[in-house]
């Protein structure tokens, strides 16, 4: 789900979202990461977590990864970084050495990261009706705030954006973040609302956030320095 654009395909239907797996990423390492050596290089294939790694601890060095885990895992086992940081799924049936599991509050996931759609065509009602069995009501109000705070921030590279969202039944919340790229700048916020306002609640808490990333940009202009 995280790879899908937020606007709609138009001849394509989302026909059921099953229950999310673990959306928190993973440090492989042999030790967790507050007891990495000062400068010691950590590798991520994301930009997002570039930024809020940074942030935990600036004084590692850090190297964007062109690559999937198995190119991760490698570089970790012949020495080139002392650590990669990746999502937990993208591991899939690797063993691997991880040295932490990263709480959703250390990293917050990308927007819809850990959860699957099965897309079909929209006038294929027998597929759509097959495949209902497999929807999970909760992930869906999830992923549905998830994409709808998305969509509100539409961040085209300028900046990373951290959102993760749950449903309990009756509520659901939504952590979010956005940072600049270089992770100085950080911008945070949470809410909740009834599970059937996810969508409304997303896209609330992303516009929130626009504005937050618009006097970011009249900093830049002003020349003035860090925000928070």
């Amino acid at each position: 789900m995280s790879d899908l654009p937020t606007t709609p395909e138009g001849q394509l239907a989302m026909a059921a979202t099953p229950a999310r797996d673990d959306p928190r990423d993973v440090l492989l390492a042999a030790r967790p990461f507050g007891e990495l050596a000062r400068g010691a290089v950590v590798g991520t294939t994301s930009a997002r977590r570039l930024a809020m790694l940074r942030r935990l601890r600036p004084d590692l060095s850090y190297h964007l990864i062109d690559g999937d885990a198995q190119i991760c895992m490698d570089m970790v086992a012949d020495g080139q970084l002392a650590a990669v940081v990746c999502g937990r799924l993208d591991l899939g049936r690797r063993k691997a050495k991880v040295g932490q599991v990263f709480a959703i509050e250390q990293l917050l996931p990308d927007p819809g990261q850990g959860a699957l759609v099965l897309e079909c065509l929209n006038d294929r009602y027998d597929v759509i009706d097959t495949v209902r069995v497999l929807h999970d009501l909760r992930t869906w109000r999830a992923i549905t705030a998830e994409r709808a705070l998305l969509a509100a921030l539409n961040p085209e590279g300028r900046f990373v954006v951290g959102g993760y969202a749950a449903d309990d039944g009756h509520l659901v919340s939504v952590t979010a973040a956005v940072l600049s790229r270089d992770g100085r700048r950080l911008a945070r916020t949470f809410g909740t609302a009834d599970s059937t306002e996810a969508a409304d609640l997303g896209h609330r808490l992303g516009a929130d956030l626009h504005a937050a990333v618009a006097s970011w940009d009249l900093l830049a202009e002003t020349g003035t320095g860090e925000t928070t």
